[in-house]
């Protein structure tokens, strides 16, 4: 009898322990098959590209207030706020012969939102006269804005009637009248005509406001500025302009241009028009490149910026970018050989 109990109880235990051995863990179910309309997962998208403007833009004018580039960038600001989407905030830098506000442009983030609006003489004169922290290589290029033509200007009491009468009294009383000046560029013109034969006493002022203001105040005989900066005196005969350049572009009633004076042409010709253009650090970001360039090329077109500048004696003249530093490097180079020539 316990025989028999034993082995069926061992075949039970047999029986439960092959039971167990067939219930592991079950198998995956196969994945389903993929549908072709099915769409695959999201991969992980780059966060969008930071919205440019998002802030004013500051335009660094290298020069004080009321000079010829100031009243430019005013113009130009007062008429790009609606292209850039954000305003235009000029700031004033002056000093260094425009190196502080050039230096400090070019030093900044480049990150569009500094912009410095200058005449070409920091760029073409001051690398070879006063060594700034800054060189062709560092700059940006994005268009001319104007061409400033340049006033030749008198105290009315001085009783002239033509460049011709002033050089002939500067030739005959050497360093006895008294020319006013505010940038490198003039002071290479006088320095021509020192060796020309026509030598007068250098009165440098830090810019075309403290100039304008000598020659309406009678602390100086000449004055050598922009006609932006005097052409008000002039109108209030409170100056007299003998002669102005850039006869194709500025033209004012009873006054000769320089192509009238065969002579003062052929020793300033070459250097006395002062080029204008808008400028920044390398390294911006393309897409803000692009954005600047579009919205400098909707401004430049508006009928309300190219009257304020033509009669303020600054006229609309753009070459484009590529034209603007061939034409930089070109002036470079012409004002290198004139300062050996008369250093």
């Amino acid at each position: 009898m316990f025989k028999r109990t034993f082995l069926i109880m061992m075949i039970f235990v047999a029986l439960l322990m092959l039971g167990l051995s067939g219930c592991g863990a079950p198998e995956e179910a196969p994945a389903p098959p993929v549908s072709p309309d099915t769409e695959p997962p999201e991969e992980a998208v780059a966060p969008p590209a930071e919205e440019y403007p998002r802030s004013p833009i500051f335009l660094i004018v290298p020069g004080g207030a009321g000079g010829g580039t100031d009243v430019l960038a005013r113009v130009v600001a007062a008429n790009a706020g609606e292209h850039f989407q954000q305003p235009l905030v000029v700031r004033n830098v002056p000093g260094g012969e425009f190196t502080i506000g050039i230096t400090e442009a070019l030093q900044s983030e480049p990150d569009g939102y500094t912009l410095a609006l200058t005449p070409s003489d920091p760029l073409v004169f001051a690398p070879h006269t006063v060594a700034p922290e800054y060189d062709l290589e560092d700059i940006y290029f994005f268009d001319t804005v104007s061409m400033g033509a340049a006033a030749l200007t008198i105290n009315p009491d001085l009783g002239f009637e033509s460049v011709d009468e002033l050089l002939a009294y500067a030739r005959d009383n050497p360093n006895e009248l008294r020319i006013a000046q505010s940038n490198l560029r003039f002071e290479m013109c006088i320095e021509l005509l020192r060796d020309a034969g026509y030598e007068f006493v250098n009165v440098p002022f830090p810019g075309g406001a403290e100039t304008t203001a000598a020659i309406a105040g009678g602390h100086v005989d000449i004055s050598l500025t922009s006609v932006a900066a005097v052409q008000g005196l002039h109108d209030a005969g409170m100056a007299k302009i003998l002669m102005t350049t850039v006869p194709d572009l500025v033209n004012i009633d009873g006054v000769p241009t320089i192509e009238d004076y065969p002579e003062m042409n052929e020793i300033l010709g070459a250097i006395i028009d002062t080029p204008l253009g808008i400028i920044g650090p390398k390294g911006i970001p393309e897409e803000r490149l692009q954005f600047i360039h579009e919205a400098l090329r909707k401004t430049f077109e508006e009928d309300g910026f190219i009257a304020m500048a033509n009669r303020l004696g600054l006229p609309a003249f753009h070459v484009g970018a590529d034209a603007f530093e061939q034409q930089t490097r070109a002036e470079y180079e012409i004002a290198k050989r004139i300062i050996e020539q008369t250093r």
